[in-house]
Order: C-alpha cells, then sequence, then structure tokens
C-alpha cells in the first residue's frame, strides 16, 4: 500500500520538514510498513532529502500527476483551507482515497460554536484595550452572521467534504466541524469528521531512569502576543514567591522585557529561572523527561504539539480553561493537569501550584501520563489511525471525547 502525505507549502525538506506534521506523518507511516513519501510544493530547495517529492500548484490540481504516483491514498494537511480545494478534488478524480488534517480549534464560524465565536474576536485580541476589543466584535459579528456564511462558513464545509475523511486534531474541534457539516451537508456527511491528533516524534518519551524534578518548562514564540509573555513572567513571579524550590525553563525567542524582568529579580530567584533559547527536539525532550509541569500561558492554541509531546515525557500540564485552548482540556482530561478558570496571574500560578503540590504529594504518576499520550499522540499511532481509517469507509463513531477513537 501507498500513501502519500502533501501540505501544499514551499517549507524547507530538510530533517526538520520531517520532525512534524506531513513530514513526521510520512514517517510514521513508513515506520509501520506503508510505502510513504511526502509532497510538497515546488521549487526544490536545498539540503531537501530524497523522501521528499516537490510539486508545482498546477501538477497538485492535475489528477494525472496523482495518478502518476500511484497512491493508494493521500493525506492533505489542508487545515480546511478553501484554497485547496482544487488539490483536493484532483486527488479525489484521479482515484485515491482523500484524507483531510486540520489543526485549529473550529471558532470561526457561527454555526461551529455561536457562545465561543462571538467571544473570538475579544479573546485574540486581549493585549489591546476594552473599547478597540469592542469595535473589532461590533464590527464582525454583523458580517459573520450574514455575508460570512457564504464566503466563509459555506467553502470551509465544502472543504470538510471533500474527500473521503476529514481529520480533526482535538475532540472540541470534531464537534465543531461535525456541527457545521451536519447543517449545511447533512448528518451522515458529518461522520466523515474523524479525531485525528497531529502526530509526535517518538523520542518525546517517557525515561524512567531519570528522575523527575521539582521544574516547570514553558515554551513558545514569547514576541507573539499569542503566547502572553506578561502573564507567563507574571505567573512565574507569584510561583517563585510561593515556591522556593521550583524552578523553571523557558525555550523559544526570548523577548527584551522578559531579560529586563529576569535582571530585576533578586539573585536567588533569578537562579532559578533559566532561558534556554531554541534548542533541537532532543534536548527539548531531554528537560521534558525532567521536568513535572508544562506551563502554558497562551490565550490561544490549535492542536499544541508543545503540550502533546511533554505528556509524552511524563509532564503534566499547568494552563488557562477556555474554548480557544481545547486541546489544554483535552489534555488535562486524559492526562493530569490544572486549568486556572481565569487569564490571571494569580488564578495561572495558583493552578499551577496545585499541580505541583500532587506531584509533591504522589498523586501525579508520569508513567501512565506517558503512556496515555503516547497512544494518541505518536506517529506511529496516529499513523495507525490515519491507515485504519482510509481501510474503512465506515462512519467514526463513540464519543469524540473519548481519547480511545485514536487507538
Amino acid at each position: 500500500m501507498r500513501i502519500l502525505t502533501c501540505r501544499p507549502k514551499n517549507f524547507r525538506g530538510g530533517e526538520i520538514f520531517f520532525s512534524r506534521d506531513s513530514g513526521l506523518c510520512s514517517r510514521g507511516l513508513a515506520s509501520i510498513g506503508i510505502d510513504s513519501r511526502s509532497v510538497s510544493l515546488a521549487p526544490a530547495r536545498e539540503g531537501d532529502l530524497d523522501e521528499l517529492i516537490r510539486a508545482t500548484r498546477e501538477e497538485m490540481a492535475d489528477p494525472s500527476w496523482w495518478r502518476k504516483q500511484n497512491a493508494d491514498a493521500v493525506v492533505l494537511f489542508s487545515l480546511a483551507d478553501p484554497q485547496f480545494l482544487d488539490i483536493a478534488k484532483a486527488i479525489v478524480a484521479s482515484g485515491a482515497k482523500l484524507l483531510q488534517i486540520a489543526d485549529h480549534h473550529a471558532i470561526y464560524s457561527p454555526l461551529t460554536d455561536w457562545p465561543a465565536h462571538c467571544a473570538a474576536a475579544w479573546h485574540h485580541h486581549w493585549y489591546e484595550p476594552g473599547w478597540k476589543k469592542l469595535l473589532r466584535t461590533a464590527a464582525k459579528l454583523p458580517i459573520s452572521h450574514t455575508l460570512g456564511l457564504l464566503t466563509v462558513d459555506l467553502p470551509v464545509a465544502r472543504m470538510v467534504v471533500a474527500g473521503d475523511i476529514f481529520g480533526a486534531a482535538t475532540p472540541a474541534a470534531v464537534e465543531r466541524f461535525r456541527r457545521l457539516v451536519r447543517i449545511t451537508h447533512g448528518k451522515q456527511a458529518a461522520q466523515k469528521v474523524r479525531l485525528i491528533p497531529f502526530p509526535v516524534g517518538s523520542h518525546f518519551i517517557y525515561d524512567g531512569t531519570v528522575p523527575k524534578e521539582d521544574l516547570v518548562v514553558s515554551v513558545g514564540r514569547w514576541h507573539h502576543p499569542q503566547k502572553r509573555a506578561p502573564l507567563l513572567i507574571a505567573t512565574i513571579e507569584r510561583i517563585l514567591n510561593a515556591r522556593p524550590t521550583t524552578r523553571f525553563m523557558i525555550f523559544g525567542t526570548i523577548t527584551p522585557s522578559m531579560l529586563e524582568w529576569h535582571g530585576s529579580l533578586p539573585n536567588k530567584q533569578s537562579d532559578r529561572v533559566k532561558f534556554c533559547g531554541k534548542v533541537p527536539n532532543v534536548e527539548l525532550a531531554r528537560s521534558y523527561q525532567k521536568a513535572q509541569i508544562m506551563l502554558i500561558s497562551s490565550a490561544y492554541e490549535g492542536c499544541h504539539i508543545a503540550s502533546a509531546e511533554a505528556m509524552c515525557c511524563g509532564c503534566s500540564i499547568a494552563g488557562c480553561d477556555s474554548p480557544f485552548l481545547g486541546a489544554l482540556r483535552w489534555h488535562a482530561e486524559i492526562g493530569s493537569g490544572s486549568l486556572a478558570h481565569k487569564a490571571t496571574a494569580r488564578s495561572l500560578s495558583e493552578a499551577t501550584c496545585r499541580e505541583l503540590d500532587a506531584w509533591t504529594k504522589g498523586t501525579r504518576d508520569p508513567s501512565r501520563i506517558s503512556q496515555t499520550a503516547v497512544s494518541c499522540f505518536h506517529t506511529e499511532q496516529v499513523a495507525r489511525t490515519i491507515l485504519a481509517s482510509i481501510r474503512t469507509s465506515d462512519p467514526a463513531g463513540g464519543n469524540p471525547k473519548n481519547y480511545t477513537e485514536v487507538n
């Protein structure tokens, strides 16, 4: 059996490409004995690996090109974007089965989750003054409830049902996409939507020989408002005052304001906070293996691969509870975690301290957390889920909140 994966973007085709998303998915399929390669947009780039196939946009939209690839199925990382509808149709016309994958939370439409959609403009621009958020919300909602239904919702729904299967990365997203398709295309079409997480590399794994430490890790593009660096450092400062032994490792590009904050801390506290910058995945995995908790300060996320990686290494999570953080709700449910009810430093620090206390009391089992996460997210498990979905024409049944749907 030959299954191709495809991300219609011109990424570099080296090892980084094959460590995530469509590249990692292809390797996962290969690891379970499937003939698989990954397709990406031409032109070729220096450092492309032999397992990558480059194609022009025109070729991707041509059924004859896909026939020449002799694929039984294609896993298209379309992200439900209608701009790739011609590619989806070409794959179907070639005779190959089409399985699409998306990683976002599907709150863009009033048909998927009306309360969350109404709060989206407000929530996604949390850093702006209240009057500006109010104007944004007031301006967008009349459009999304009228013209947007035709220009956004229906094209997305058509994209979702264009193939044989549509994989949403979290249970909340499954429910929302199913709701959208049920309204626009009927109940039977909605069963095309299934729970298929984004894959995590198999080197993210719990190591029982590495002792868990009183250590919290955070990962993010801290220059991006979405990651809420001010909330992170305010939360850490409260925990530093409350817990004299807890240490922090912060990965990703560090902002000048974060460095200034770190320099203002007393020496005994600044020594407990380490800025690690960007590091290779293998080094990140080693830090996860030592840590007890991943702390997430984000305002919104899709499938949030970073917390899935940490869970595979036996970490529990601490973050904010929100419809825009559906992955964290799921991760806390199937693994272990504490979620703050408010996006404040006080609430998030209290949630993190609750989780740290649980580790101190011995009520967190890193081996169990890892086993549960691995059964969901490791690339080989995701590959088996994809293969099983392709091989059957029966709709996915059961409760999409149950993680065992992906086993």
